[in-house]
């Protein structure tokens, strides 16, 4: 096993980043997000309870909801980012959608063409602070959005700021061997 360095990756100048993420407890889905600037200051985040669902539906709904409200404020050119390479390749038209998150992901791909968005996937590790809002979303009964920094939960805060700061989090990965030497008796 060996650690590498994974950091959250700030949005080129004019552009905002819309970390999303879902999640799947019990049965029980729900989904969260932000929004950050070139600088990495907070702009918004949601927390959102779904209901009966499933991990890709939820990050689906999470993704697409976060991208809603950069369209609804005027948002051009937004990076959306998820953790779910399933979802990221669908939408991109790289992979065939799921049928439970086709409406969604026809959703997502028109407002990628209608406002410029972009899809990208991360490491887990570079969207923690969205992984913490879906979690968050499984003690609530309604959408919890946030446009105060401050109003945050203290650990989600702390998470900002270390991807703010370029402070890594760390992968474990599994070395394995690039070839084998077989020599017989």
């Amino acid at each position: 096993m060996t650690s590498i360095p994974i950091t959250w990756i700030k949005p080129p100048p004019l552009r905002v980043k819309l970390n999303s993420d879902g999640s799947c407890f019990n049965g029980q889905s729900g989904g969260g997000g932000i929004i950050r600037d070139q600088k990495g200051d907070f702009i918004f985040a949601y927390s959102i309870p779904l209901g009966n669902g499933t991990s890709n539906t939820a990050e689906a709904e999470a993704l697409l909801y976060g991208l809603q409200w950069c369209a609804s404020k005027g948002i051009e050119m937004a990076i959306g980012e998820t953790d779910s390479c399933r979802l990221s390749k669908t939408v991109k038209r790289e992979w065939k959608p799921l049928w439970k998150i086709s409406n969604q992901v026809q959703e997502i791909q028109k407002m990628i063409e209608d406002h410029k968005f972009s899809i990208v996937h991360c490491f887990r590790e570079a969207n923690k602070p969205a992984d913490a809002l879906a979690s968050l979303s499984h003690k609530i009964e309604e959408i919890k959005v946030f446009t105060l920094f401050s109003n945050l939960l203290s650990n989600i805060r702390g998470l900002i700021n270390m991807d703010k700061w370029s402070l890594p989090s760390f992968k474990q990965i599994k070395i394995k061997p690039s070839h084998f030497v077989y020599d017989p008796p």
